[in-house]
């Protein structure tokens, strides 16, 4: 059965980069959209807000990046988006509406509504200028890869994987794990970045080693049950860097393991950060001062010679600013990965990154309901 699965792979879809030399990629996760949401959840009090705060804040980010792509990671809808095909239609219609390519993979609320996973997929690839394919796992629709060329030639890989909760399969399963195996052993290696909604297990794992990070822990990791080919799998194709949602607050990225090395090769481990109104925030005991929303943009940069290849990885937030605007400022700019002079990845300094003083402090001071997924 599954050696059936992983012939019926899906057709190869590519983005190009321009002259520029540059493709840079707006993330969104966990947006909890609600069509009909009369209010959001998580404001500072008397801030009057709506479900359209979190599109106008997405417009605002795409407007001031100019992306070449949008990679939507999961928990766009949840069983409140009724009904379900509207709130699609509004959220990837921020992409749709700014002309622009992106793709769609599943979290674990995206199937909450009337609409089954299946159902949501198949709409999904639907819609016009998605990048998005139907996976050829089955029960498990939303894994697919994008080719990133330059000159006709590949020269990064986009993998996105369907990903679920609840915590008794696991969230990336071995027939996924299988399919991804199988798709770097027939194409050109590559780097490579994945997009999944629900952390690894070695997201803790480096929390846990006190590995440097940039950005900020707000929430515990929420990650499932553990499946140990995952990570190894991830380093074996040729992934430089993942990037998850699902805990909210948390925007963070932590290179693991801590002593890379041919045989095990770093990955720098991310959180997007969610733009979400719908979705649950943070605010202090005030109810003065809460989490802003944000979104993660990552940029590929080509070497400047005449051989086609990718240079460095970079990646940085936007935040709302105050009246759904994102902000001037890049947040926690930084490169994630770069090839040396000598074609060999270069070992990447983390001396803007900060461990954290306590690994079971930064909540603390949290409201207990920024912890539920809802």
């Amino acid at each position: 059965m599954l050696a059936l699965l992983l012939s019926a792979a899906p057709a190869q879809q590519s983005v190009s980069i321009g002259a520029s030399g540059t493709l840079r990629i707006v993330h969104i996760s966990d947006t909890h959209y609600h069509p009909l949401q009369p209010s959001c959840k998580d404001v500072p009090e008397g801030q009057p807000c709506s479900h359209r705060n979190t599109t106008t804040f997405l417009e605002s980010v795409l407007r001031k990046e100019q992306p070449h792509l949008v990679a939507y990671t999961g928990d766009i809808i949840d069983g409140d988006s009724k009904p379900p095909k509207d709130a699609m239609d509004d959220l990837y219609g921020v992409a749709i509406t700014a002309e622009l390519p992106w793709a769609a993979s599943l979290g674990n609320h995206d199937e909450e509504s009337f609409l089954s996973r299946d159902e949501v997929m198949q709409y999904i690839t639907s819609m016009p200028r998605t990048k998005t394919e139907y996976g050829p796992v089955a029960g498990s629709p939303g894994n697919f890869y994008i080719d990133v060329l330059a000159n006709a030639t590949t020269v990064a890989r986009l993998v996105f994987f369907d990903s679920r909760i609840d915590h008794v399969s696991l969230s990336i399963n071995n027939e996924q794990v299988a399919w991804f195996e199988n798709i770097t052993a027939s194409l050109p290696p590559v780097p490579t970045l994945a997009f999944y909604h629900i952390p690894l297990r070695e997201y803790q794992d480096a929390i846990d080693a006190h590995q440097p990070i940039s950005g900020a822990m707000r929430e515990p990791i929420c990650d499932d049950l553990p499946n140990p080919g995952v990570f190894p799998a991830l380093q074996r194709g040729g992934v430089v860097a993942g990037f998850c949602g699902h805990d909210h607050t948390n925007d963070f990225c932590v290179r693991w393991p801590a002593a890379p090395s041919k045989e095990s090769p770093a990955v720098n481990l991310c959180y997007e950060g969610s733009p979400g109104l719908g979705a649950y925030g943070s605010c202090d005991a005030s109810k003065k001062i809460c989490y802003m929303r944000r979104a993660r943009v990552t940029e590929l940069q080509l070497d400047a010679t005449t051989l086609p290849r990718l240079r460095s990885v970079r990646s940085w937030k936007r935040v709302d600013a105050g009246g759904s605007i994102a902000a001037d400022e890049r947040l926690d700019d930084e490169v994630l990965w770069s090839i040396g002079e000598d074609g060999v990845e270069a070992i990447l300094s983390t001396e803007k990154r900060h461990v954290l003083a306590a690994v079971n402090g930064p909540w603390q001071n949290l409201q207990p309901k920024a912890f539920h997924h809802l």
